[in-house]
């Protein structure tokens, strides 16, 4: 594999794709289209080639193959870009959790934790923990409320899961960004 030098690893290699998670998979497609002889010369004019990579698929498995793998999904849904009204002095932004069980065989109890986020320059308002049981592949959204205090960037990031007596962090960052009410977007 050629590497420009200085560069020992790149988020789309072969080895970041191999990293060891049980609870995704990675891919990587090479494809090859265009005119009528992409099909057996790739290097023809009128060929087009490319690569796509999909990261972190989430799998869903008919039991929990391992103690350390959380069988609860979390996504958020959320406007990344918010933007203050002149005059105010909050700024309340509601979002959503979607949370799924990823197993197709069991049900799973769990409890979600939101841990108390309140830096000074914002806050998440709603329950801070809350207790279900999802039937196999059966999905729902909790939601919840940002409030900010300042412009600046924030991670919405603090929700935790407990499973079975362990407890579970998900590693995938928020990111808001929220602007002044005089700045341009």
């Amino acid at each position: 594999m050629f590497r420009p030098s200085g560069v020992t690893s790149s988020p789309l290699g072969v080895e970041a794709m191999l990293k060891p998670d049980l609870s995704t998979i990675n891919l990587s497609i090479e494809w090859v289209g265009g005119g009528e002889e992409a099909g057996t010369n790739p290097l023809a004019m009128d060929s087009h080639c490319g690569q796509y990579h999909a990261t972190r698929i989430f799998i869903r498995p008919k039991k929990q193959s391992s103690a350390n793998v959380c069988p609860i999904q979390i996504a958020p849904e959320y406007r990344p870009v918010l933007q203050f009204q002149q005059g105010k002095k909050l700024l309340n932004e509601n979002f959503f959790v979607n949370v799924a069980n990823r197993l197709v065989d069991r049900a799973v109890d769990f409890e979600l934790v939101v841990s108390n986020r309140d830096s000074g320059n914002f806050s998440l308002l709603g329950p801070r923990k809350f207790k279900h049981t999802l039937q196999p592949t059966s999905s729902l959204s909790l939601p919840l409320t940002a409030q900010f205090y300042t412009p600046g960037n924030f991670n919405l990031q603090a929700i935790s899961c407990v499973v079975d007596g362990k407890t579970f962090g998900f590693d995938v960052d928020w990111f808001v960004r929220v602007v002044a009410a005089d700045e341009i977007l």
